[in-house]
């Protein structure tokens, strides 16, 4: 049933185009699509979605071996994992419930309430970002590592077996390689063992082995950070916002997700312009219940009640990307995908625990309530797998996500910058520049000003609008002066009107920035040949050289011609 329903909700899935964060883990990726050498096997692009995320790329150098960019067969895997991951999940709650004072009374309604859960979190539209969107195969990866790792454990604690420990470690290290929210997994197998087996059986000496060998995953996780750059998503210090102001925000954005739990009608793919929001009331209201489910969830463990287990999850999942540990991007809606099975488990167990209660219903007064109730789940079920379904077909292209995008939220200026660029790769200029000044008048975070206007100014140059190019050229400058690629640029533009003097100012404060690029050094022997100073091109012409660029014969002769010319009248002069 779960398989027959992932395929049905996916089935247009399959059409996605690649979008947003896919061209550069994947297309540009050279240990993706030129892996060469072992090193793909442990390196990731620096700054990428995927840095510091080995085992993610792993699954995408495999997609491209076997099929290149044929758009289907990543899409074919990312809808496997999540219908691996919808199978896990049921296994697990299977267990879970089973050991539940409420499913030993009640085993028929613990299952269905297992099937249930799982079934609604399969096809549950807020899945979307993890499964539609390629790139993100990373979220539903590390949560199915997550969900077997936590399988394993319960089937060592039930009946201890070095393969079901060895299975635990192996997923968890694995989790660890492909995203952060797996930091948990060896803190959740300590909640799971105590809620098992209690106090005296958690802490043995083959317990704390095994705990010891699921937290070395840690130390794999600190050599990945440390040997690598991690992700523009998820690296630490690249935000904007301050510690306290990056969690501040998480209080109005984890009540954003669980709204969109049971209403997901307003799903957005990017929340760029999430503010931060002012200390009021309403946000400290919202802190606290917020903070109460914690304590919560730590009183219950204590008390070795099984909702502390995903009450606790729910948290320790989200803590990486939703506290005060401040990211580039605030919210992303693919965060809530495992989050989402420990939500939808404790809505469905707590209904089935409570229909359980009303005997004094009496026997058809109960079943009526049976009915009444698993009418009104399956509707909404049904109802947001056919979002599901919809909602995928935005992924069709690049274009239409960035409009419905830039529709819901009219202040996100980097929707509008993106949706500008889709327009102008499908030749619709006109409204693409529209978008692209649009997106610049409704104002970018500091990081993002200087690529804004760079775009824009790539854009003016190949339509011939050399002066608004140049503009542009100057306020991606201005905005950041260490962007060696909008120097180059403009110097081309310098060279084209014959403003040589110019050119060669802005040639060399490209390579103070840029000293390796051999074709950078050419362009400035070019124009320094034009100023006359033969002597300094022929120094840039032969380091040219030596960084392998060869430069056009013409070109060659005509500086070394002239610094002959100029050397002859130096030494003229020095006759004299």
């Amino acid at each position: 049933m779960l398989a027959v329903a992932v395929l049905l909700v996916y089935a247009n899935s399959f059409r996605g185009a690649f979008v947003f964060d896919d061209e550069e883990a994947i297309h540009r990726n050279p240990y993706v699509t030129n892996p060469g050498t072992l090193e793909w096997l442990w390196r990731t692009p620096p700054a990428s979605t995927l840095g510091c995320r080995p085992a993610a790329q792993w699954t995408f150098a495999l997609n491209y071996a076997t099929g290149g960019m044929a758009v289907a067969g990543y899409h074919a895997v990312n809808v496997a994992i999540h219908l691996g991951a919808a199978v896990t999940l049921f296994l697990l709650l299977r267990l879970i419930l089973a050991e539940t004072r409420w499913g030993r009374g009640d085993p028929e309604g613990a299952w269905m309430s297992a099937v249930l859960a799982a079934l609604w979190w399969a096809v549950h539209p807020l899945q979307t970002q993890a499964v539609t969107y390629i790139c993100q195969r990373q979220e539903s990866q590390a949560s199915l590592l997550y969900l077997l790792a936590m399988l394993a454990v319960f089937r060592r604690n039930q009946a201890p077996s070095p393969r079901w420990a060895i299975l635990a470690v192996v997923c968890c290290w694995l989790g660890l390689a492909t995203k952060e929210i797996a930091l948990s997994i060896p803190l959740a197998a300590i909640a799971l063992t105590w809620l098992q087996n209690g106090k005296g059986a958690t802490f043995t000496r083959a317990n704390l082995r095994f705990f010891a060998s699921l937290g070395a995953g840690w130390l794999l996780s600190a050599v990945l950070m440390l040997g690598g750059e991690a992700s523009m998503d998820e690296a630490v210090g690249r935000s904007p916002h301050s510690p306290l102001g990056y969690l501040l925000s998480q209080a109005e954005i984890i009540p954003h997700y669980l709204r969109l739990v049971f209403d997901p009608r307003h799903q957005v793919f990017d929340y760029y312009d999430w503010p931060v929001p002012a200390l009021d009331a309403g946000l400290i209201v919202r802190a606290s219940l917020l903070a109460a489910g914690l304590v919560l969830g730590f009183i219950l463990l204590a008390r070795r009640n099984w909702a502390a287990l995903p009450l606790l999850l729910f948290y320790a999942v989200l803590a990486p990307s939703s506290s005060f540990i401040t990211l580039h991007n605030q919210a992303f809606e693919h965060r809530m995908y495992l989050p989402l099975a420990c939500v939808l488990a404790l809505v469905v167990t707590a209904g089935a625990m409570t229909l359980r209660g009303t005997a004094w219903l009496g026997k058809p007064g109960r079943r009526q309530a049976q009915v009444a109730v698993l009418g009104i789940l399956a509707v909404v079920v049904a109802w947001h797998a056919w979002l599901t379904y919809q909602r995928n077909d935005m992924y069709a292209s690049a274009e239409r996500l960035w409009r419905d995008t830039a529709e819901k939220r009219p202040r996100n200026a980097r929707a509008f910058m993106n949706l500008g660029e889709a327009l102008l790769q499908r030749g619709a200029v006109s409204e693409g520049l529209e978008m692209l000044e649009h997106a610049l008048a409704v104002g970018y975070r500091p990081g993002l000003q200087s690529p804004a206007h760079h775009n824009l100014a790539m854009v003016y140059t190949d339509l011939g609008r050399l002066d608004k190019a140049l503009h542009h050229y100057g306020r991606a400058i201005e905005t950041d002066p260490g962007k060696g690629s909008a120097y180059v640029n403009r110097a081309v533009i310098h060279t084209q009107q014959k403003a040589y003097r110019l050119a060669a100012a802005d040639q060399e404060k490209a390579i103070a920035l840029l000293p390796a690029d051999g074709i950078l050094r050419l362009q400035y022997a070019y124009s320094l040949s034009n100023l006359g100073r033969y002597a300094d091109a022929a120094a840039q012409l032969a380091e040219a050289r030596r960084l392998g660029q060869v430069p056009p014969a013409a070109f060659a002769r005509q500086i070394e011609a002239g610094l002959r010319v100029e050397l002859k009248g130096k030494a003229a002069g020095d006759g004299k």
